[in-house]
């Protein structure tokens, strides 16, 4: 960039100030070039190639981003049903589908695992998994995901009117999966749209 730029100034200035501002994005900028391997770029305020260095710089952050995401995606107690069903980096396809604000809300809930069943609540207060069961139905069983969306005799009529007979008829992990992972447009909404009515209705009969 030329010296005559405004912006360049303005770098300038703050690069060579003494004074100790309140915020100073030149000491942004150098933490994000030395944490990424690139101090000598920072000593040097030079590179032979902008467009060159810009590119492969660019390439490393994304790359280091994508396999920080993963290890805390790997090392996380609470994404089981998200790490099977996120199976690359990116925008979700939902959110071009849903575009009523509660069923996407819903559905992300679900997916990422911040939401109200047993199998999440247990968390906070150290329930085991195997105590942490199903409040409106009588089958004794965690009240995880799987519960939630294919078993629970609660929702039996939300059910057949959302979700396809054949999820219905084998309640499995592979199943569940299958469906959450599923991009087609109207599985996509039928499922959102059985989320949060099924929601709903457990919400008001916990209150009862």
């Amino acid at each position: 960039m030329p010296e005559s730029r405004f912006v360049r100034k303005c770098y300038n200035y703050l690069l060579n100030t003494k004074t100790k501002l309140f915020v100073n994005w030149t000491l942004e900028i150098k933490r994000i070039v030395c944490e990424n391997n690139c101090e000598h770029v920072w000593l040097a305020q030079n590179v032979e190639n902008d467009n060159s260095f810009i590119k492969k710089f660019t390439e490393y952050i994304r790359r280091r981003h994508l396999e920080a995401w993963q290890t805390s995606l790997n090392s996380s107690s609470k994404l089981s049903l998200y790490r099977s069903i996120k199976t690359a980096y990116g925008h979700e396809h939902y959110l071009n589908i849903l575009n009523v604000r509660k069923y996407r809300h819903a559905y992300a809930q679900l997916r990422s695992g911040f939401h109200e069943l047993e199998i999440e609540k247990g968390r906070y207060n150290n329930t085991p998994i195997a105590d942490r069961l199903c409040k409106i139905c009588n089958l004794d069983q965690v009240e995880n995901e799987l519960h939630f969306i294919l078993i629970c005799p609660m929702f039996d009529d939300l059910r057949r009117r959302y979700i396809a007979i054949d999820s219905i008829t084998t309640p499995t992990v592979d199943t569940l999966y299958a469906l959450m992972s599923n991009r087609n447009e109207l599985v996509v909404k039928h499922l959102a749209s059985y989320i949060y009515y099924a929601l709903q209705r457990r919400r008001e009969f916990l209150t009862l």
